[in-house]
């Protein structure tokens, strides 16, 4: 699944594609995208409009248009492709389109191979209080220590799942946690009510150096993540635990671990994290 850096990335795609373009059609290929509207009711609302911006929230995107906002999450594998032209469009691209957005230059494709993406329509002035946003705890650019024990020191699952939780701090997933808690020298086991408020400042520290570098290299590319109509990322070549069980810790040598925590297959070193 796409994280925020990922997310961030595409965003930024997008911003270069279609800002400022005005939606001439709505084409969908795939009913099931759309969350709480008809395809006719969503037709109706955004014909017309222009995209004057694109923002992000967590691992959501939101078009600002004129008076709606697009909300749109990418979940396993969706993506976006921009067309000049149908006539560019591939055999890839056909078989896995969700909804095509006739633009008043090219065509801005939804592609999802899984078909687990989601899109509504919120009011343009409000849609951060839409219930998929509000539920979302602040990212680590926003949020400081004493705000992130707060959330954790009453929790009683290990911190991995906790840093997970997307209501607790948004824009982590799978990969990223991974790294973080190898970063800070944190054990993904460890219980979340035993994360002191100096460490929960070297989580958010953490965070932050290795999202920063995430997004300055264009995200991971791990199996089916691309932007730019399928340019890859480039973090996957940085790092440190994720997918690396067997291979030297780079802090001192132990061979990297894998275990299973909540459910998600979870890379550490025993030897650094504690």
């Amino acid at each position: 699944m796409p994280e925020l850096p990922e997310v961030e990335t595409v965003r930024r795609t997008l911003v270069s594609w279609s800002k400022n373009r005005v939606i001439k059609d709505v084409i969908i290929h795939y009913n099931n995208v759309l969350e709480d509207i008809t395809f006719d009711e969503f037709k109706t609302k955004i014909v017309g409009q222009r995209i004057n911006d694109i923002s992000r929230m967590g691992k959501y995107l939101i078009f600002i248009l004129d008076e709606n906002a697009l909300i749109s999450h990418l979940r396993m594998e969706g993506k976006y492709f921009y067309l000049d032209t149908l006539n560019d469009e591939d055999e890839y691209i056909k078989k896995h389109k969700i909804i095509t957005f006739v633009l008043d230059k090219g065509y801005l494709i939804y592609h999802d191979v899984r078909k687990f993406g989601k899109m509504k329509l919120s009011l343009k002035d409000n849609y951060a209080s839409d219930k998929s946003l509000a539920k979302l705890g602040k990212e680590p650019f926003d949020i400081n220590a004493l705000q992130l024990y707060n959330r954790l020191h009453n929790l009683n699952k290990c911190i991995k799942q906790c840093l997970l939780d997307q209501s607790v701090m948004a824009g982590l997933g799978n990969i990223y946690v991974d790294e973080v808690l190898f970063d800070a020298c944190i054990l993904p086991t460890r219980k979340a009510r035993g994360v002191s408020q100096e460490e929960c400042q070297i989580i958010i520290d953490s965070s932050i150096k290795i999202l920063n570098r995430a997004i300055e290299l264009k995200g991971s590319t791990i199996a089916t993540y691309h932007f730019n109509n399928n340019e890859s990322g480039g973090f996957q070549n940085e790092h440190k635990v994720y997918g690396k069980k067997g291979c030297n810790c780079v802090r001192c040598g132990v061979k990297i671990e894998k275990m299973v925590v909540g459910g998600r297959g979870t890379y550490y070193c025993h030897n650094c994290q504690k």
